[in-house]
């Protein structure tokens, strides 16, 4: 029964970034298209509140989220591909937190690969958990990305001690650079 209801929750989460995509692209070519510039995403936002106010999420904020969505990820063919399966939510941090498309692809892969909550993705990007897997890819036990780690019992530990060498490594680093001056 659980499992029924995971995937109905799934299902949502995909139909609703699908209508989102949709909505970005709308407002990204119509924007374009229009002398109105950037007022014709206010005049989509104020439409919809006063003909539909039951409907959530269509402010003019959201709207241009969903542009941003949209044209961040449309040319991103690995991307495009994977997107439905995180939440919105997830998107929205990945969206706001990161930097270049190898970051939102890592992090969007470790969402799906690890199932992440939208408080723990913040915490992974609040650590800066990307750039230490990029500083050590190709220190630790031979893996040179996140996704060729070992999944098992084992990959809480393979994570510390990913963590204390790299540690160690700074420390090394420091040393020398302290030896150096």
């Amino acid at each position: 029964m659980l499992t029924q209801f995971i995937l109905v929750v799934q299902s949502t989460y995909a139909e609703l970034i699908k209508l989102y995509w949709n909505v970005g692209e709308y407002l990204s070519t119509e924007n374009g298209k229009t002398s109105w510039g950037a007022s014709f995403i206010d005049e989509t936002a104020k439409f919809i509140k006063e003909n539909c106010p039951e409907i959530k999420g269509f402010t003019r904020r959201g709207l241009y989220r969903m542009k941003q969505f949209y044209e961040t990820y449309k040319d991103d063919e690995i991307v495009s591909t994977v997107l439905t399966q995180i939440s919105w939510s997830n998107h929205l941090q990945i969206l706001s937190s990161t930097k270049t498309q190898e970051e939102r692809q890592f992090y969007i892969k470790l969402c799906i690969k690890e199932k992440y909550s939208a408080r723990e993705l913040q915490r992974q990007i609040s650590s800066a958990y990307f750039s230490r897997c990029m500083l050590s890819k190709q220190t630790y036990k031979g893996y040179t990305t996140l996704n060729e780690l070992p999944r098992g019992k084992d990959f809480n530990e393979d994570l510390q001690a990913l963590a204390a060498q790299i540690r160690a490594e700074k420390r090394t680093k420091a040393r020398h650079h302290d030896v150096s001056i």
